[in-house]
């Protein structure tokens, strides 16, 4: 499904990151989220 998603926006012009791009994107989101998590329910 990610490959067909990936097809038909880039068929229709928008501009998609690639893989590390979104690594990038999800590690600067979620590790903090995960921190704060931990910091809530583990400590």
């Amino acid at each position: 499904p990610n490959f067909m998603v990936k097809s038909i926006v880039e068929e229709q012009g928008i501009k998609v990151p690639h893989f590390f791009g979104y690594m990038l994107y999800s590690c600067c989101i979620l590790l903090p989220l995960f921190g704060l998590i931990t910091l809530i329910f583990f400590h």
